[in-house]
């Protein structure tokens, strides 16, 4: 059940993290961009966001490839 995740990583493994951010003031959204161009939005909330159009759940994320 963790092969997309190891994909993600394979894929990030070497890239530089170019961006860091955290997207509300509660510090439980947060986006990071890697070199290659990806990057991942994480939601460590108990309710779903949404975020550049993505509807992200509750301790849930998104990769944006």
């Amino acid at each position: 059940k963790s092969f997309h995740v190891d994909r993600w990583h394979e894929k990030i493994a070497l890239a530089d993290m170019t961006h860091h951010q955290f997207l509300d003031e509660e510090r439980r959204v947060e986006k990071t961009v890697f070199s290659s161009g990806d990057a991942i939005i994480c939601n460590y909330g108990e309710e779903p966001v949404s975020v550049e159009g993505h509807l992200i759940g509750a301790r849930g994320y998104k990769f944006l490839v």
